[in-house]
């Protein structure tokens, strides 16, 4: 499956860093902008796309981040 997830993480992170870089909020906002997202139909799934997706946008300043359901929020966040 790693080869499947490249297939597709790569050009979205591509994309990204090449891309109109994003405004930035005034000073003091904190805000949270997703520039892309992708759906999967399982959290098992899910997991191997963030572990991949983390792996192509190493050193980046891509951040990649993963949520699911059925799982509480604070232990999926870290800031």
């Amino acid at each position: 499956m790693p080869g499947k997830i490249l297939a597709f993480c790569f050009p979205i992170i591509s994309g990204l860093i090449t891309g109109q870089p994003a405004q930035r909020p005034p000073r003091g906002v904190r805000t949270v902008c997703p520039l892309a997202l992708v759906l999967s139909p399982t959290r098992e799934i899910s997991m191997q796309i963030h572990e991949e997706a983390k792996k192509v946008a190493c050193q980046t300043g891509v951040r990649v981040v993963v949520a699911y359901g059925r799982a509480p929020v604070n232990q999926q966040v870290k800031i």
